[in-house]
């Protein structure tokens, strides 16, 4: 092959490798221009959420639907109950994060492979689905939220998922989010704290079965101490009973709605008990609780001689008697503590009116609850009181006397001359300042004299000593030189 030949083989190949490359390019250039949406673009602004009245997330097992009514937001499916405002918020910032990895251009009959197609036989090709709803209910756009993308860069990264949406048939595109914290399940949405209830002034139970007595506690003010009605002599109310009824059902939970007909299934209504509530703010509810059904009995005897403590879940409902009223004003002659008192009542009057219509929303809806949640409404009556405690006898102390000191409530003639204007006599309205000396006088103590050596007697010594001592008894006796 000549040089020639071999330059123009050069050229061509050059040419055709031109010609593919350009039409890579452009063909690449096509492909990205038929998604609407490119990398970085957001799909819902927050403009456009404050639009749309409510969501509707949906699998093929559930579907939740909340809808905003009077500023409120409320879950359909479970009679308008209250969503739980940060799984709501939470919601809202998936979808408003929402941003776009990737556009992939893909017909419908390619959605299968993406987990995209609502349509298809296999449930786990359908995608789920999030409607965002317009004020008057409609949806106005719809995510489809497809398989997870395979990771590509290492095992704790996140390769994201495929969507599409309702008003984009350009194709489909890949976004970071997992949409993990989206349960389709309405129990997963509501709200499941229980009714605030403060300032609970009288509690009384009533209970159905007869082997409870029933029991009243009232107060005068709602940070007084509660106090048991119908004590007899020698009992007083027990302050451990009574304590946990200040902070009734603050703070408390429930563990799910019930349906009137769970209700039917689970409830043991001979255990009921009828719980009038009466609070500060002139709100009084009626609360019927009925402990669920017991299991079968153990056939133990010795748990038999013990008394059982009662365990089993309970069933909560109420209904508002009375709503809020005027606080009664003090009398001109009250103290400052119930004048201030007044004034607090007064100026919470609104907030009670806004609870009274929060409460209307719970009123005749069944709460499961556990037991520790109306633990201090079961106690038996005996339980609420004990005995007092006798008296302590006052202590009696002997008077100590010292001789010479002056015993208060006695008098005494004065037996040091007075001073320079210091009346004489005893002390007197007049000169009660005046002081008398205390003295102390220790009586003389007695020493015994040690007792006198007495002589041995002649019948105790011995022969020897008497000669002498009778020797030395004459020379005693007669005079010097005779």
């Amino acid at each position: 092959m000549s040089r020639l030949q071999l330059l123009i083989l050069w050229v061509l190949a050059l040419v055709a490798g031109l010609i593919v490359f350009s039409f890579k390019g452009k063909n690449r250039e096509s492909l990205s221009s038929e998604t609407n949406l490119k990398q970085g673009d957001t799909v819902v602004s927050t403009s456009d959420l404050r639009s749309y009245g409510g969501l509707n997330y949906a699998n093929d097992e559930n579907e939740t639907t909340l809808i905003n009514k009077a500023e409120s937001w409320l879950v359909a499916e479970k009679d308008d109950y209250p969503v739980n405002l940060v799984t709501l918020g939470s919601a809202f910032d998936t979808v408003r994060d929402l941003k776009i990895v990737q556009g992939l251009p893909a017909e419908p009959k390619h959605w299968d492979r993406f987990g995209l197609n609502p349509d298809a036989e296999d449930a786990a090709d359908r995608p789920r689905q999030l409607n965002l709803l317009a004020k008057d209910g409609t949806v106005s756009k719809t995510i489809f939220i497809g398989k997870e993308r395979e990771s590509t860069g290492g095992q704790n990264t996140s390769g994201g998922r495929f969507v599409r949406f309702s008003d984009d048939d350009s194709g489909v595109y890949i976004v970071q989010q997992a949409f993990t914290g989206l349960n389709a399940d309405p129990e997963s949405w509501i709200d499941k704290k229980l009714p605030k209830i403060e300032g609970i002034l009288s509690i009384a139970t009533k209970p159905k079965n007869e082997l409870f007595e029933p029991w009243t506690v009232t107060r005068k003010t709602a940070i007084a101490e509660f106090e048991l009605e119908g004590l007899k002599d020698g009992q007083e109310t027990n302050p451990t009973a009574v304590a946990p009824l200040k902070n009734l059902l603050i703070a408390s939970s429930f563990t799910s709605l019930l349906s009137a007909e769970e209700v039917e299934k689970r409830a043991e209504p001979k255990d009921a008990r009828e719980i009038t509530i009466k609070t500060a703010s002139g709100i009084s509810y009626l609360f019927n609780i009925v402990p669920e059904k017991k299991d079968a009995p153990v056939d133990d005897k010795e748990d038999d001689k013990k008394e059982k403590t009662d365990e089993r879940n309970y069933i909560i409902s109420f209904k508002l008697l009375t709503g809020p009223s005027d606080p009664a004003k003090p009398a001109d002659d009250a103290s400052e503590a119930d004048k201030a008192g007044y004034q607090a009542l007064f100026a919470n009057k609104r907030v009670s009116e806004a609870r009274y219509q929060e409460h209307k929303v719970y009123e005749g809806r069944q709460f499961l609850v556990s037991n520790f949640v109306v633990n201090a409404l079961l106690k038996n009556r005996y339980k609420m009181h004990k005995s007092k405690a006798a008296p302590k006898p006052a202590a009696v102390s002997n008077p100590v006397t010292i001789p010479g000191a002056a015993i208060p409530g006695a008098t005494r003639p004065n037996s040091t001359p007075p001073g320079p204007g210091i009346p004489t006599g005893n002390p007197t309205k007049d000169n009660v300042n005046v002081r008398n000396r205390i003295e102390a006088v220790t009586p003389p103590i007695a020493i015994p004299q040690m007792p006198k050596k007495e002589a041995p007697k002649p019948a105790d010594l011995p022969k020897v000593e008497i000669e002498k001592a009778l020797k030395d008894a004459l020379e005693k006796k007669e005079p010097a030189g005779e």
